[in-house]
């Protein structure tokens, strides 16, 4: 179960974001994000793209979230009315992530970004796992209230605005992980908290993976 997963190492890290979704909306909203944010120099992560082959689905899952920066979930209606619950995995796994990245009563980095595309008065979202995360959530001025959505559904505002918003994201926390970087070197309690994990460091430094700006 995830709740009951301890992290017994840090990978190195390998993408900026773990693109988390549903199989509805993959083709015409998060791929598109996917290869906008590459050519924007960030590393996505995708599933069928990125899994390792002939690993179990979720050993496979918590070993690749390690390696992830952060994550972002693409909260649609398709989200919330499909039965599958991949997306509600992913979500736990990153809360025990996000919490070893605290130090007392704070964040020391963000791991999470929820990108809404759904009405504010959502009744399925208000009732939903993800309704905690509305105060991390960032809304989608764009919003499909629609339970079944047809392909012509998501067009290129829609991916723009994710792209935009991924990416101000990831670029503030690396500017935060500067000024952390400054707090480690006058803070022992806190440099000791985090002592011992390389991998773990260099992640919270945002040092891996590196991204570059659009030239």
């Amino acid at each position: 179960m995830p709740s009951q997963w301890r992290i017994e190492y840090w990978p190195d890290c390998i993408a900026h974001v773990l693109l988390s979704h549903c199989a509805e909306d993959r083709d015409h909203l998060v791929l598109p994000v996917y290869e906008e944010l590459r050519r924007r120099g960030l590393v996505p992560w995708i599933d069928r793209h990125d899994y390792p082959i002939g690993r179990d689905a979720m050993e496979a899952l918590r070993e690749e979230l390690l390696k992830c920066r952060h994550v972002v979930y693409f909260l649609t209606s398709a989200m919330l009315w499909q039965g599958r619950g991949w997306a509600s995995t992913e979500r736990a796994l990153s809360a025990v992530i996000q919490q070893r990245l605290r130090y007392f009563d704070a964040e020391i980095a963000h791991v999470e970004l929820p990108l809404v595309f759904l009405p504010p008065d959502h009744a399925i979202f208000h009732r939903s796992v993800w309704r905690s995360l509305a105060d991390k959530a960032e809304r989608c001025p764009h919003a499909v209230p629609a339970r079944r959505l047809p392909e012509n559904t998501w067009q290129p505002k829609h991916v723009q605005w994710a792209a935009d918003v991924v990416e101000s994201f990831v670029r503030q926390e690396e500017r935060w992980a500067i000024e952390l970087g400054i707090r480690f070197d006058q803070d022992t309690r806190l440099s000791e908290h985090f002592s011992g994990e390389d991998n773990l460091m260099r992640r919270v430094l945002a040092q891996a993976p590196r991204s570059w700006p659009v030239v």
